[in-house]
């Protein structure tokens, strides 16, 4: 039996299409719900009805599509994808998105400092999409909404 640490990424997720597409369970189970999972089976029928191979690019994006929400009913599928991510970091290193992301704390804050800013960011189609491209956000997540603090609670802070 081959260590599935020693693997690459790439193989790691190439096996879980595998598994996944024999199984079909999630096909229509995790629709609703999950972004990684639509995403595998059109890859994968796209690779067996017009073989068109799944490129590297697409695995890559297809593990950053999987939040680790624990809703898959197969207990392999997220164990081989921690193990995809943690290749990929590995050898690439952490995204700037992900980095953001990490530190909820942090991005609060900036985020509640200039609150006007964030929403016309998130808000704005152009500038939504920008902000998309420099972090790498898929575009199906959506941006966490920033409410400005009412008065009282500005009032609080200051006393």
């Amino acid at each position: 039996m081959v260590d599935s640490s020693r693997k690459s990424p790439q193989k790691v997720v190439r096996e879980v299409i595998e598994l996944c597409a024999d199984c079909d369970t999630c096909r229509t189970l995790m629709e609703k719900d999950c972004v990684f999972f639509p995403e595998l089976y059109r890859l994968s029928d796209r690779e067996k009805e017009e073989e068109i191979p799944v490129t590297e690019a697409e695995l890559r994006e297809l593990v950053e599509l999987c939040t680790l929400c624990g809703l898959c009913p197969c207990p392999r599928v997220p164990e081989d994808l921690v193990k995809a991510k943690n290749g990929y970091v590995q050898k690439e290193g952490t995204p700037i998105s992900t980095r953001l992301m990490i530190d909820v704390p942090r991005l609060a804050r900036l985020c509640c400092t200039f609150p006007r800013l964030s929403k016309a960011l998130t808000k704005n189609k152009a500038m939504s999409t920008l902000l998309r491209k420099v972090t790498r956000t898929n575009p199906a997540r959506q941006f966490p909404t920033v409410t400005e603090p009412d008065f009282f609670s500005g009032r609080k802070r200051k006393a």
